[in-house]
C-alpha cells in the first residue's frame, strides 16, 4: 500500500523500515518509538560524518548500507559551486541524515517560538560542522524556520557570503535570498 493511502495516524511506512522520516514535524503518521537523543551527541556524531565524507568514507545512518569511496554521477547531487552531496542508493537519503534533520528539530523545539534564540542556536551549531555539512545544516534550519517563523534565517554574515559569491563568478547573473526579495544583479 503506498503511503499516501494510509489513513492519517497510521504507523509511518518510512520511519517502521528505517527508524526516520524526511517529512519531520510535518509527517501525518506516527512515528512509534522515536529515540530521544542528546543534540550534542548528534552533533559530535555529525562531525565525525562530514570527516568522514571529506575522506570518502559513507556509511548511511538510515539503512546501514555502506558504501566504497567512489561513485557514480547518478548517486550524487551538486549543490553550489563546490559540494556534491552523496546519498545512499538503497534508501535515497543523503548520507547525512538523519542527524541534520533531527539536529535542526530539537533546536527548532527548544526554542519554542522565540525566533531570535533558534538563530543563535542553528548559528552557534553551523559554525563547529565542516563545511562539506554546512550547507546542508543552514538549508534545513532555514527550511523550518520559515515553515514555522515565516521568516528568513540569513542574516548579515550571509548575506556577505552572498555578496562574495556575486563578486567571484562574472557568469552569474544574480542570486535571490529566501523567497526571492533582494536579488543582487552583478
Amino acid at each position: 500500500m503506498a503511503m499516501h493511502q494510509l489513513p492519517p495516524g497510521a504507523p509511518c511506512p518510512a520511519f517502521e523500515k528505517f527508524r526516520f522520516c524526511s517529512y519531520g514535524l510535518d509527517c501525518q503518521y506516527v512515528h512509534r518509538g522515536e529515540p530521544q537523543r542528546c543534540v550534542n551527541d548528534l552533533m559530535h556524531e555529525l562531525i565525525q560524518m562530514g570527516l568522514s565524507h571529506i575522506k570518502g568514507m559513507y556509511r548511511c545512518a538510515v539503512c546501514g548500507f555502506q558504501a566504497p569511496g567512489s561513485y557514480g554521477p547518478d548517486e550524487v547531487a551538486k549543490v553550489g559551486e563546490t559540494e556534491s552531496y552523496r546519498f545512499c542508493v538503497q534508501c535515497g537519503n543523503f548520507f547525512f541524515y538523519p542527524h541534520v534533520q533531527v539536529i535542526v528539530l530539537k533546536l527548532l523545539a527548544e526554542s519554542g517560538t522565540d525566533y531570535m534564540e533558534f538563530k543563535r542556536k542553528i548559528d552557534t551549531y553551523y559554525a563547529r560542522l565542516p563545511s562539506i555539512l554546512q550547507t546542508p545544516f543552514m538549508y534545513e534550519a532555514h527550511r523550518w524556520a520559515t515553515s514555522r517563523f515565516a521568516w528568513s534565517l540569513s542574516g548579515p554574515e550571509n548575506v556577505r557570503e552572498m555578496m562574495e559569491l556575486v563578486w567571484g563568478y562574472d557568469t552569474l547573473q544574480g542570486v535571490r535570498d529566501g523567497d526571492g526579495e533582494g536579488i543582487v544583479p552583478s
